[in-house]
């Protein structure tokens, strides 16, 4: 029982240091603040829209938007724009030439290299105090959450598409179930004509 009321505080506190990350990830100033340190002049828009090309990329912008947690049609204009500015192209998959992916182009890893360069200068400001140790440590239990997470949402993607797919095969049982049941009972009835020939008219009475 100590062990799980741990692991549950444990949780509580983990959670509430997402929150507190992410929040804090999300800041505009933070962005400012890198790309100014950087030395690039970027709408802050497009430099997290740059970013998750570089990262994930060659990427569709469908799944661009959805890491993103943005509109589709948003992206899609931001990767145009991107596009204009020579830091990413776009060009179509080699799985689907119908989908378009999004590319970094040598322009655009200049950008993102700057960035990267000044991302770490920040960081590294934050850290100062740590040693080599905790800051190895601490990096490999957070690839190690992180991966962790993201298994249990792959899972759960599988699990969610597999119930959708069972859903759609069973609304397709049903349909040709009672397709099968109304072609059953017209040739049923079809027999049954054949079986019962119609009354023709009555033959005339003798007089």
């Amino acid at each position: 029982m100590a062990s799980r009321n741990r692991r549950h505080v444990a949780f509580r506190h983990l959670y509430e240091s997402f929150v507190d990350m992410m929040t804090l990830l999300n800041l505009p100033a933070l962005d400012q603040e890198l790309l100014v340190e950087a030395g690039v002049d970027l709408d802050l828009a497009l430099f997290r829209v740059i970013v998750g090309v570089q990262r994930f990329g060659p990427i569709g912008v469908v799944e661009l938007a959805e890491r993103a947690g943005r509109d589709h049609t948003t992206i899609s204009r931001q990767v145009a724009k991107l596009a204009e500015l020579g830091l990413v192209e776009r060009r179509p998959s080699p799985a689907d030439r119908r989908v378009k992916e999004a590319v970094i182009t040598d322009a655009g890893r200049r950008v993102t290299d700057a960035l990267e360069a000044a991302r770490h200068r920040l960081i590294g400001r934050a850290f100062a105090d740590w040693n080599d140790e905790d800051l190895v440590q601490f990096e490999r239990l957070m690839r190690r959450c992180v991966d962790s997470m993201l298994a249990m949402s792959a899972v759960d993607k599988d699990e969610a598409e597999k119930k959708e797919d069972g859903q759609i095969t069973s609304s397709w049982s049903r349909r040709r179930s009672t397709a099968k049941e109304h072609g059953e009972g017209a040739d049923e009835r079809a027999r049954h004509r054949q079986a019962v020939p119609e009354l023709g008219p009555a033959p005339p009475q003798g007089g």
